[in-house]
């Protein structure tokens, strides 16, 4: 008896028909493609902020390095005036594209420094000396990575503070992108002149 009842129930048992096999594969390829899909575009974004945040980063840290470099403009040790540039008539000379200025450091050595825009390039130059330097040095290729980023434009305004005083608010602003032109960002950041009279 046992044996007629396994044998009732393997007659009726089938195995998979083509067209259920044909539906199960079909839903796993959509499965597999809107995970695809949506991997996919985490990774384009990740990508896009990756490269944004190249150009960020590049801009921030140039800028930071300008500011911090130029606080020390016009130092003249214990002179009690400050350092200008051959023809200047403030600390920090500046025109619409660059900024120029000098000061000494502590090992009584002069340091001349300037920053410009030249063919899509932030570029810095810096001459040291025994003397006040009046000689022009060979710049830097530039400060931002150039086989990675170009310079789109680097802007220089001067704001005096005030008509009795040789004191002046420097704002930077400097715009970079991808080589491509894409992710172009802009930075900003303000230099306080400083008088060492």
């Amino acid at each position: 008896m046992a044996i007629q009842s396994v044998n009732k129930a393997l007659r009726f048992q089938k195995g998979i028909s083509l067209i259920e096999l044909m539906m199960a594969s079909a839903i796993g390829i959509i499965a597999l493609l809107a995970v695809g899909s949506v991997f996919l575009s985490g990774q384009k974004l990740a990508t896009e902020r990756t490269q944004r945040l190249l150009v960020i980063q590049g801009i921030n840290e140039v800028l930071r390095y300008i500011k911090e470099d130029a606080q020390r403009a016009g130092f003249n040790g214990s002179q009690g005036n400050s350092l200008m540039l051959s023809g200047a008539n403030n600390v920090i000379s500046t025109s619409s594209s660059s900024l120029a200025y000098t000061y000494q450091k502590p090992d009584g050595e002069f340091t001349q420094v300037t920053f410009a825009l030249d063919d899509s390039k932030l570029k810095m130059c810096e001459s040291t000396g025994p003397s006040p330097i009046t000689s022009i040095c060979t710049p830097v290729p530039s400060l931002l990575d150039q086989h990675r980023l170009t310079v789109d434009s680097f802007i220089v305004t001067d704001n005096p503070l005030g008509s009795s005083v040789s004191s002046a608010l420097i704002t930077l602003s400097l715009t970079a992108s991808l080589l491509d032109g894409s992710h172009t960002q802009t930075l900003s950041t303000q230099i306080k002149q400083r008088n060492w009279k």
